[in-house]
């Protein structure tokens, strides 16, 4: 997990202050990157700043397939995990 500066989801408010990648390896975030809210399984993207912009659900589908693929699957991981009560690992926000 990387430590990112605090931003909140710009759908849901939840504050995120680290990231770590789909693959769960070291990669660290950079600007323009996706994301997925833990809160409320938004896709929002890292700005310039490293803090959080939304990105329109609509967006999703320009995505290449592999990029929407890993998006989507990305969201159904949060929506479970949500569902069986499960939370991010050691307590972090997002």
């Amino acid at each position: 997990m990387n430590k990112v500066p605090n931003s909140s989801c710009p759908n849901c408010g939840l504050l995120h202050n680290a990231a770590t990648s789909a693959d769960l390896d070291d990669a660290i975030p950079e600007p323009g990157d996706l994301t997925v809210c833990f809160g409320c399984a938004a896709v929002n993207r890292f700005g310039p700043d490293m803090r959080l912009e939304w990105v329109d659900p609509k967006a999703v589908d320009s995505f290449d397939e592999e990029t929407r693929t890993a998006v989507l699957n990305a969201v159904r991981t949060v929506e479970r995990m949500k569902r069986f009560g499960l939370r991010m690992p050691d307590g972090g926000e997002g």
